[in-house]
């Protein structure tokens, strides 16, 4: 069943941060008993973007497939395990097809099932832990280029609580889990590059602690370092993105009815806290540039009065005030994809007590992009299909390539560049990038790149 709601948008928005952002239509799709968590991508191989769903109270996982439109035919359901608090979408066995694996917390397991590429899916393997997994991302943490799989649980019996490793081997599988003890049992989990030393690190937010709990990567599927920032109490959830523009990666949490966002100084230290009010209860949050200007915005659900709110950036660590939508009944977990192949970041929550996941449609109208410009910098061609090319400004030296999708992803990275660059983008998936050229800490020159 589907029901479609016209919005309506009021936001006053903060000195100096004018980009506005709207999302005028939502649908409602009937799940099951209870979904928790989503999931997005391309599962059956047609260019168009799919949604996965668990549901905790039948042990299912719920695959819908997009028509374009921004609308879902479906479902079809999987059994996996008991009280699934994660999932994640990636091609663990190389084949070009995308695969799931979902945290499934009451009976200790990571479950791992392949893609066939047509929309289904098969139980391919479970991995057992010593204790409940509360959520799970994939990541290449040892640089051999296989997706593998990181989770934070904590221990039975109220043991410590742990990140878990597993690391994959390209085939599907995966190693016995090596666990390394946190600070508090991880609800949130997300990873990035915090020092920039090439490898994966990793940031949570876990319950009954005041603390992010940085764990800056050896390249090698390990962990160097242990660092816990105090943030508001409590943080639900965390997010990664550059606010700045600076080339650094930071982060933003949320707890009750505040986001706190932290800014990176690149070497794995953050400081400088901004804070933003959103709805009671804020349960999830993400980030990606969702009014087309380039830079990073900020969303939350917000449970208690079944909205998201968003918060658009400017590029230099400010934000507006919310941008208020209505969604379903108590919305917890949420995703953003362009499900109707407009180029426009849409999002989608899941609302476990209304047995559904609402889809918000981007209908922002795109925002004009300003260069930041120092002598002449040329990124070319634009549009691209695959190869560009970078030419610098005059005069720099020592500058460093990043290039990050729309969805705040660092795709590539370049210390030490020439005078004239060529970058191979072939590998990427279509939409809108952002060039970002440094210089001695500072962003020198930013553009916008479309690839098609």
């Amino acid at each position: 069943m589907k029901k479609i709601i016209s919005l309506l948008i009021i936001a006053v928005c903060s000195l100096g941060v004018k980009a506005q952002v709207s999302f005028f239509t939502y649908y409602d799709f009937l799940i099951g008993l209870q979904p928790t968590c989503l999931a997005s991508g391309d599962f059956n191989g047609d260019g168009i973007k799919d949604i996965a769903a668990t549901l905790v109270i039948t042990n299912e996982l719920s695959i819908f497939l997009g028509d374009g439109t921004g609308s879902f035919t479906g479902p079809t359901n999987y059994t996996v395990g008991y009280h699934q608090a994660g999932i994640v979408s990636a091609d663990f066995n190389e084949d070009g097809k995308l695969d799931l694996a979902t945290a499934d917390r009451d009976n200790y397991r990571i479950t791992v099932l392949l893609g066939d590429g047509t929309g289904s899916f098969s139980v391919d393997s479970s991995y057992i832990l010593s204790g409940n997994p509360w959520s799970i991302v994939s990541v290449d943490l040892n640089g051999d280029g296989h997706k593998d799989l990181v989770t934070g649980y904590n221990e039975a019996s109220w043991g410590p609580d742990s990140l878990a490793v597993l690391l994959g081997n390209g085939t599907g599988n995966f190693s016995k889990p090596v666990c390394y003890t946190i600070s508090s049992q991880t609800r949130s989990i997300a990873s990035a590059d915090f020092n920039n030393d090439g490898k994966a690190d990793m940031a949570t937010v876990g319950l009954n602690t005041s603390d992010v709990c940085i764990l800056l990567g050896d390249g090698a599927g390990g962990f160097a370092q242990m660092i816990n920032y105090p943030v508001c109490k409590t943080p639900y959830a965390v997010t990664i993105a550059d606010f700045n523009s600076d080339g650094k990666m930071d982060f933003a949490v949320c707890k009750y009815d505040t986001v706190e966002v932290l800014f990176g100084n690149g070497l794995g230290n953050f400081s400088n806290p901004v804070y933003l009010h959103t709805g009671p209860l804020t349960k999830a949050i993400l980030s990606a540039d969702f009014n087309g200007d380039g830079n990073m915005d900020i969303a939350t659900t917000n449970t208690n009065n079944y909205t998201v709110s968003v918060f658009t950036g400017d590029g230099a660590g400010h934000f507006s005030t919310a941008y208020s939508f209505l969604v379903g009944y108590t919305p917890g977990d949420i995703i953003h994809d362009d499900f109707n192949g407009d180029g426009k970041m849409d999002m989608a929550t899941a609302n476990p007590y209304s047995n559904n996941f609402s889809v918000l449609i981007n209908s922002t109208n795109p925002t004009a992009l300003p260069d930041i410009k120092m002598g002449q910098t040329s990124v070319y061609p634009d549009p691209c299909t695959g190869t560009i090319i970078i030419e610098l400004p005059a005069g720099v030296n020592d500058a460093e390539i990043n290039i990050f999708s729309s969805l705040g992803a660092m795709v590539y990275k370049q210390a030490h560049a020439a005078d004239c660059n060529t970058i191979d983008l072939s590998k990427e998936v279509k939409g809108v990038y952002m060039v970002n050229i440094i210089s001695k800490g500072s962003l020198i020159a930013s553009k916008k790149l479309v690839k098609e």
